[in-house]
């Protein structure tokens, strides 16, 4: 696959989602890195930073190697966002679990707090709300709050 533009995190999301499908990941590693060492948009790097930090936590179980990225990751957001970016990128994204499920939309940002609270062990919060029809419970929603203040 020919590496697409890296100024455009889209582009580069998509280039290592491929890498990772079809389980080359030390050429998605090798990307990651690569970009790093550019002087690429910040949310290119906050991307690559997730991306490894994901990798190395979830396909190596390496929580050293995690960590590092993440919290690198995470500097970069704090350098970039204000607190109430933060909060909405990580808490305002609508992601919901209904019908056991999880809805909504999400994004890297989230995504590296997320890794973050799983690293560190620190438990999502959850609000509920019911929905009522003719008197039934028809389905519970479960909001999934993250810590942000890292």
């Amino acid at each position: 696959m020919a590496e697409l533009d890296a100024l455009n995190p889209t582009a580069f999301r998509a280039a290592i989602y491929y890498y990772r499908e079809q389980g080359d990941l030390k050429t998605a590693m090798d990307y990651c890195q690569r970009i790093l060492k550019t002087n690429c948009p910040a949310d290119t790097a906050i991307e690559a930073y997730t991306q490894l930090g994901d990798m190395y936590y979830n396909e190596f179980n390496d929580k050293a190697n995690a960590k590092k990225y993440i919290n690198a990751g995470i500097a970069l957001v704090k350098k970039n966002y204000s607190k109430a970016e933060i909060e909405k990128f990580v808490n305002g994204t609508n992601v919901e679990i209904k019908n056991s499920e999880l809805i909504g939309k999400t994004n890297t940002i989230r995504e590296l707090y997320i890794l973050k609270s799983d690293i560190e062990n620190i438990n999502s919060t959850f609000n509920s709300s019911s929905v009522m029809k003719d008197m039934e419970l028809t389905d519970r929603i479960y909001g999934i709050k993250y810590l942000t203040d890292w």
